[in-house]
């Protein structure tokens, strides 16, 4: 599965204008962002930089992964903290679902640590290159004029972990609209510039 969306964000060679690394920014160093990150981090012409607000953060949420994952994003079974067959979920109105029973025997529902499978994913993608920063991002200004000014810029706002700071410190690391705008429209497809932003932007602002 990695490689197939590696393939499919893949697409003809940059713009020249690309022709030299450019940064692009990742919020988020979960499994999303990590696979997104190893995928970009392995164009030539990626400088891939992935944000991760808290890297050895357990969350409590999300531990539960298909048995295909393993095999489609070539985990290994290390990853896997508990093989569960059997298990009832009971949602808060009280509502009861049982879970396994369609299973083979050989078949299991992976439960995963986040801090471990998080960490492994965001560790394959910086052997590939991508840069971790552990900060969080807090806004992304858009220029006005950045689908007709190749000259304009993005800028993203983060505050970089500080040992001994609540707050860490504020940085700025700004973007090419020429570069982010294209990768928008999907373009040559090699950047996640765009599919981060999304979360903060509106159809009607991009």
């Amino acid at each position: 599965m990695l490689k197939l969306l590696t393939s499919l964000f893949r697409g003809p060679s940059p713009p020249s204008h690309l022709s030299s690394p450019s940064p692009s920014p990742l919020s988020g160093g979960g499994p999303s962002g990590a696979c997104a990150a190893e995928i970009f981090a392995q164009e030539p012409n990626i400088e891939t930089i992935m944000f991760e607000r808290k890297f050895d953060n357990a969350k409590p949420c999300g531990g539960a992964i298909p048995l295909c994952m393993i095999g489609e994003f070539d985990l290994p079974e290390t990853v896997v903290d508990r093989k569960v067959r059997k298990m009832k979920m009971i949602s808060p109105s009280d509502m009861e679902v049982d879970i396994g029973d369609t299973l083979k025997p050989d078949e299991y529902i992976g439960m995963c640590r986040r801090e471990i499978l998080d960490g492994y994913l965001r560790d394959r993608a910086v052997e590939f290159g991508a840069k971790p920063i552990n900060a969080l991002v807090t806004a992304i200004d858009v220029p006005s004029d950045h689908k007709v000014n190749k000259n304009s810029q993005y800028n993203i706002h983060y505050q970089e972990f500080t040992p001994g700071s609540s707050v860490g410190t504020p940085k700025d690391l700004k973007v090419r609209a020429s570069e982010a705008s294209l990768r928008e429209r999907g373009g040559w497809g090699g950047s996640v510039v765009v599919p981060m932003m999304e979360i903060y932007l509106s159809d009607q602002e991009l």
